[in-house]
């Protein structure tokens, strides 16, 4: 890769996208839900998406660990689902401003990548 990002380095959820912000490092598992871009260019970005980076399906292992997720932290079943596919993919950041930064689970860190100063790991990564 060249970047030193490796594969599973972050993922990205929640509304980033709507700040205009796309995965910008290989290795990124672009995962995102948001109206703020028209049907057509959201579906031309997963699209392209899909074909660059791997996926985590939605398993009953990966919807166990969220469901665990719920249980233990109080979270949405979406964002557990989120997180919880982010470390089954082996992430180690989880770029997100709607979860709580700092928290981590299975391996992953939440991280708000719109938070000043910038977290030292998305630096690092960002290079």
């Amino acid at each position: 890769m060249g970047n030193g990002a490796s594969p599973g380095a972050f993922c990205w959820t929640g509304s980033a996208l709507s700040h205009g912000s796309p995965p910008v490092r290989p290795g990124a598992a672009p995962i995102f839900t948001t109206d703020a871009l028209f049907p057509a260019d959201a579906q031309e970005a997963v699209l392209s998406w899909m074909d660059s980076y791997p996926l985590v399906e939605t398993s009953s292992d990966v919807w166990r660990g969220a469901m665990d997720l719920c249980v233990a932290h109080q979270m949405s079943s979406w964002d557990a689902l989120v997180l919880n596919a982010s470390a089954v993919a082996g992430a180690r950041l989880l770029l997100s401003e709607d979860l709580n930064p700092g928290f981590h689970w299975g391996g992953v860190r939440v991280v708000n990548p719109f938070a000043l100063p910038l977290d030292p790991l998305l630096l690092s990564l960002l290079g």
